[in-house]
């Protein structure tokens, strides 16, 4: 089964942070950021483009499905609720799509996950 990664892009300069996952090495998805904060105008780029951005892991995920993966991102979105983060629906999915809880194994519909993970985790 594939890995990835869970990250944290952060400065020592503030308090803002994001969360993402990749495949990719974290060095290599930092650069990535970078350079699309070239072409854009978001909050985040905003934020790359004034600071200096560093990358930690915070998680390693192997998964199955690439769901699997952003079921994952998503419970670090809530758990840390960063401040740049903009996209709450990572994987595309329906709010409708069912959806297991990587702490439980429970299956459940995505909308209420969030609340799961909030309330019993």
């Amino acid at each position: 089964m594939p890995w990835a990664k869970i990250y944290k892009l952060y400065s020592n300069e503030n308090d803002e942070f994001y969360i993402g996952s990749t495949k990719k090495l974290a060095n290599i998805r930092l650069r990535e950021h970078i350079k699309d904060a070239e072409r854009s105008q978001s909050k985040k780029a905003n934020w790359i483009n004034k600071c200096e951005i560093n990358i930690c892991i915070i998680d390693y995920v192997e998964y199955e499905a690439i769901n699997e993966l952003y079921v994952r991102e998503r419970y670090w979105i809530h758990k840390l609720n960063p401040t740049l983060n903009t996209i709450r629906n990572p994987c595309g999915i329906s709010r409708n799509s069912k959806v297991k809880c990587e702490i439980c194994n429970k299956i459940m519909n995505k909308s209420s996950l969030s609340r799961h993970i909030k309330h019993f985790h």
